[in-house]
């Protein structure tokens, strides 16, 4: 540490795996991103993500940092994966 700089902190512009303020940093990114793209939080259970367009329902269910992906339409099923693997580093365990 330099001399004199005792009182100076680090402001960190995201936040660091394993830290106390990740997991509330993750899921504020997710929730945004999520809202961006047209889906809601279910009133019912908040770790899930509810969206509608026509007959099509779709339905993603989040738990740490693991995602479930419903949908009624293969083709649209695809199609929100890639939006996820464009915003997101993630594996399709399918």
């Amino acid at each position: 540490m330099h001399q004199g700089g005792e009182h100076l902190v680090c402001k960190l512009h995201k936040s660091l795996y394993g830290l106390k303020q990740s997991p509330r940093a993750w899921n504020q990114k997710l929730d945004a991103f999520f809202k961006s793209i047209k889906f809601m939080k279910s009133e019912a259970d908040l770790s899930v993500y509810v969206a509608q367009v026509g007959d099509v329902k779709f339905f993603i269910v989040v738990y740490v940092d693991h995602l479930i992906l419903l949908c009624n339409d293969q083709n649209k099923l695809l199609q929100i994966k890639k939006e996820l693997s464009q915003k997101f580093e993630m594996k399709d365990l399918e």
